[in-house]
């Protein structure tokens, strides 16, 4: 298996679960004036692949404490870095 570093502000797209979204827009609508329906969310933060991107930190602050063994996954494990070009370590 090959290695590539990564950086922690690199975009990282992921496929969010019903769970997941629902996770986001609690967290969005904790705080905003206006607050929005899951379809409403979802058309606004889900692209036509159903894919939601994130910098790679702000994925791990918003969904880490749900993380764990055996946990009911927010996202499919599989987790997209978009980079111009692997890094050599």
């Amino acid at each position: 298996m090959a290695q590539v570093a990564i950086n922690l502000n690199y975009e990282v797209r992921v496929k969010l679960t019903d769970y997941g979204l629902q996770l986001l827009l609690n967290q969005r609508n904790e705080t905003a004036i206006v607050k929005l329906t899951l379809e409403e969310y979802k058309s606004q933060k889900v692209d036509r692949e159903g894919y939601a991107a994130f910098q790679f930190y702000e994925l791990m602050h918003r969904f880490g404490s749900h993380l764990y063994v055996g946990c009911r996954m927010p996202f499919a494990s599989d987790i997209l870095i978009e980079t111009a070009q692997p890094q050599p370590l």
